[in-house]
């Protein structure tokens, strides 16, 4: 319990400097947690019933690809931004 706390507090007074000196991109931001609340909601239910081996590989994948995305966001922007759009649908 006291790891949680303490890693709180300097979580959240990371996030109070970040945010008073204007370093949150907000629009990023709204996008990681479009994602993240619906699967930590999926997550904690899935949880009693997979193994938590399973659990720690798919998180594991996930944490991998994530940084894939982050590492190459230029590259995929661009051709995101390049492919020819259908309608309204994308």
């Amino acid at each position: 319990v006291s790891a949680l706390t303490t890693q709180s507090f300097g979580f959240g007074s990371g996030s109070v400097s970040y945010f008073r000196q204007s370093q949150i991109d907000f629009p990023v931001a709204k996008l990681y947690l479009r994602i993240a609340i619906p699967l930590a909601v999926f997550g904690a239910i899935i949880s009693h019933f997979i193994p938590v081996d399973s659990i720690e590989v798919i998180f594991g994948i996930i944490l991998i690809l994530n940084s894939v995305a982050i590492l190459y966001y230029d590259s995929i922007l661009k051709a995101i931004q390049d492919r020819p759009v259908l309608g309204n649908f994308l």
